[in-house]
Order: structure tokens, then sequence, then C-alpha cells
């Protein structure tokens, strides 16, 4: 998973590759735990591109979270 641009200030887009073929689950979190967004991608490709609008969310610390069948990922996100 790779962040295009941290820190961010409107939005967070996000590259995400080795997962072809899966079900991707994402989740995006304050820093307190509270659920900003959350999706499920199913039978992604080799490269899947997302993008989020955080232009409502405070400025600090936001988490996105990766899980696949195989493996997970944690990515700290800083919000101006």
């Amino acid at each position: 998973m790779t962040v295009l641009g941290n820190p961010i200030s409107e939005q967070l887009r996000v590259r995400i590759e080795g997962v072809k073929g899966q079900t991707l689950g994402i989740q995006l979190t304050d820093v307190n735990g509270r659920l900003i967004e959350n999706r499920t991608l199913e039978s992604t490709q080799a490269t899947e591109g997302q993008q989020f609008d955080v232009s409502r969310q405070q400025s600090g610390l936001l988490l996105l979270r990766t899980t696949s069948a195989m493996q997970s990922s944690t990515v700290k996100i800083i919000k101006r």
C-alpha cells in the first residue's frame, strides 16, 4: 500500500498492489478508533487505486488499514 501524499488536506489517495483476485477490506479511522469509512473490494486488480474525501475531518492522525485473506497493513496518515 502506497499513500500518494502524506500529509494530506482534502483527499487521501492510495495505491494498493499485490492482492490481485482477492477480496480486500479497507478501513479508515481516526486515532480514537472512530470509523470514518469502510470499504470492501471484491476480486481486486493487480493495482487498485482508492480515494477518500477527508475534507470534513479534523486535523490530526488517521489510520488506514487494509486486510486480505493473506495479509494486513496499517498506515498512519497526517491530516492537516
